[in-house]
């Protein structure tokens, strides 16, 4: 009689082929993820992960009030009321400017002003009109 030959053998080969590819596919994650924290320590924000804001002012509110951006965020003031607005801005930090903020005619009635936050920190703003209405904070992260 003929013995058929084991199969033994070639499951014993799928396994180690399996462990072997399963070996290599964690090796390529665990060094992805030291990569990543290597060029991008603390979670810090990149590029990709920037989003723009758009306030509304109408002739009563802002909405939303209190906005959170990362660094390099543009915020749009969209003045949806009749009242033209005069915006002013400051810091948390009294040493810590805002170069260019602000539109000396205002923001008319339909239009916007937008700002790109350069710098991190608490920033608050308000109408020159009506500050006790139409003021808010943005704190750049």
């Amino acid at each position: 009689m003929e013995q058929q030959p084991s199969s033994q053998p070639q499951k014993t080969v799928h396994i180690r082929k399996f462990a072997i590819i399963a070996l290599i596919i964690v090796a390529v994650a665990v060094i992805v993820a030291s990569l990543f924290m290597v060029f991008n320590p603390n979670g810090i924000e990149t590029a990709d992960d920037v989003q723009d804001v758009s306030i509304a002012l109408n002739d009563e509110q802002v909405a939303p009030q209190t906005v959170h951006i990362a660094k390099g965020a543009t915020i749009t003031w969209d003045n949806l009321g009749a009242t033209a607005r005069h915006l002013i801005i400051s810091s948390s930090n009294p040493q810590q400017t805002l170069e260019g903020f602000g539109d000396e005619d205002g923001i008319l009635q339909d239009e916007s002003y937008s700002f790109t936050f350069d710098t991190a920190g608490s920033f608050t703003y308000e109408d020159t009109t009506q500050p006790e209405k139409i003021n808010g904070t943005i704190v750049v992260e």
